[in-house]
């Protein structure tokens, strides 16, 4: 007794389209694009002063000058940046749900007089653009007396319109 089927079907051939293959070369050509600017600034990153100003410039540096990083590292207090990040993404993530959450449950299973209109209006913030509000949330972050703190990076973040809406459709699923 075996597993091989008695008879098996070929898969029939792919026909060649010319419009796939300009497609495909017109993709290629837009990721080289995206990409070139992206080796150019590794490979200026490991050049040293002489041949970061040499004409014509060299896309392999000669020899690998690893010190620009060394430098980086050593002037920069990365660990005090990233920890402070790290910091900052669990608070904004944490307090969103939780805000966004109870948001979008409420615009979910709570019919009140309004709630519609309310929930449009918190759709119609998702089309304020964020560097609009820059300036009002730093007054708003001064006059609190949140200008270089953590709570002052995080306030703002707590809820947004696509995060309440996300959750509203989600609490929707459930019978």
């Amino acid at each position: 007794m075996t597993t091989i089927p008695a008879h098996v079907e070929m898969t029939p051939r792919r026909k060649f389209s010319a419009g796939k293959m300009i497609g495909y070369i017109l993709l290629t050509l837009g990721a080289l694009i995206m990409i070139v600017p992206f080796i150019w600034m590794l490979s200026t990153s490991l050049k040293d002063q002489q041949q970061l100003f040499a004409w014509p410039p060299n896309w392999i540096p000669n020899p690998f000058v690893w010190k620009n990083y060394t430098d980086v590292i050593d002037k920069i207090n990365f660990g005090l940046y990233g920890w402070n990040t790290l910091k900052i993404t669990a608070a904004v993530t944490i307090g969103r749900l939780v805000f966004c959450s109870m948001a979008g449950y409420a615009f979910a299973r709570m019919k009140f007089w309004g709630s519609n209109f309310l929930f449009l209006m918190t759709l119609a913030t998702m089309m304020i653009s964020s560097q609009i509000t820059l300036i009002p949330n730093f007054i708003i972050m001064r006059y609190l007396g949140l200008v270089n703190t953590h709570l002052g990076v995080v306030l703002p973040q707590l809820a947004d319109g696509f995060s309440i809406f996300l959750m509203r459709q989600f609490f929707l699923t459930f019978p």
